[in-house]
């Protein structure tokens, strides 16, 4: 079964005031450490595609690109680029979850990282929401749609938090660097 990562880096990243995609870590941007340190792990990494719908429409708009772009890819690991905490075990996690037959699996009250097990049935939902101009934008409302099972959670949460503002960017890198 084909498997890949897809990581989303296409936001606004308003509260950083900067392309969270372009901080750096350890001498590289931070979508480039992520997409080296996933692939080391095994991973097929994909990223950087452009949306089919104009307009920035949000995290579903980039995850529908993918899926459509690369039809022979039967799961998707789906994660965005600024949880650099985010552990390659966490990511097995959710590969390794049961029921296989769900649609999509995520951790308990948590939209990323989101493994989509059915992607020609996510497409069809994100196409149909993306075209209406009040169709709904959250990744959040596409696992309630897809119907969604929940991972046990790892014992560290804390890699979960997404990096949104140069405060949290601050603590995190004091942290890493500890």
């Amino acid at each position: 079964m084909t498997t890949a990562v897809l990581i989303l880096s296409g936001g606004r990243s308003r509260r950083m005031g900067q392309d969270k995609a372009q901080l750096p870590l350890e001498g590289l941007p931070l979508l480039q450490w992520q997409k080296n340190r996933l692939q080391q792990a095994g991973f097929q990494v994909i990223h950087g595609i452009a949306d089919n719908f104009p307009g920035y429409l949000g995290p579903l708009a980039g995850i529908e690109a993918a899926l459509t772009k690369h039809p022979e890819i039967q799961r998707w690991l789906v994660l965005p680029v600024d949880m650099p905490s985010l552990s390659v075990e966490a990511l097995h996690g959710l590969l390794n979850a049961q029921p296989i037959d769900a649609a999509v699996i995520s951790y308990k009250d948590q939209p990323f990282p989101l493994l989509i097990r059915q992607p020609e049935q996510a497409v069809a939902v994100l196409q149909r929401w993306l075209v209406d101009a009040n169709g709904r934008r959250s990744v959040r409302a596409l696992i309630d749609q897809l119907g969604t099972e929940s991972a046990a959670m790892p014992l560290n949460n804390e890699q979960f938090n997404n990096i949104n503002t140069p405060e949290q960017w601050r603590q995190f890198k004091e942290v890493e660097l500890t």
